[in-house]
């Protein structure tokens, strides 16, 4: 009986080197304090600015838009000349 051979595995490292953009912004000693005082503790001070500039927005949806034309008077006459000029368009001939 022979000798188990060895097996050679082949390992991949991959390295993935992020660089995060930094910034230097100057604020007064009492703006600081303010500032740590509304910091959680687990929280750094961009997720800070994220956390208070996200405040109270809600995200944008298509459907906020809905009826935005509804008290345009002139918006029928507009439709109406969109769809006419649709039905002129030249279309050009494909050829094989």
């Amino acid at each position: 009986m022979s000798a188990p051979r060895k097996t050679r595995r082949k390992l991949f490292i991959y390295i993935v080197y992020i660089q995060i953009m930094t910034r230097l912004i100057s604020v007064t000693d009492g703006v600081y304090a303010m500032l740590a005082r509304l910091k959680h503790s687990d929280e750094s001070f961009s997720k800070l600015f994220t956390r208070l500039l996200t405040k109270g927005r809600k995200k944008e949806s298509i459907m906020d838009y809905a009826g935005a034309f509804k008290d345009m008077p002139e918006i029928d006459g507009i439709f109406a000349e969109i769809l006419a000029r649709r039905h002129v368009v030249q279309r050009k001939p494909v050829r094989l």
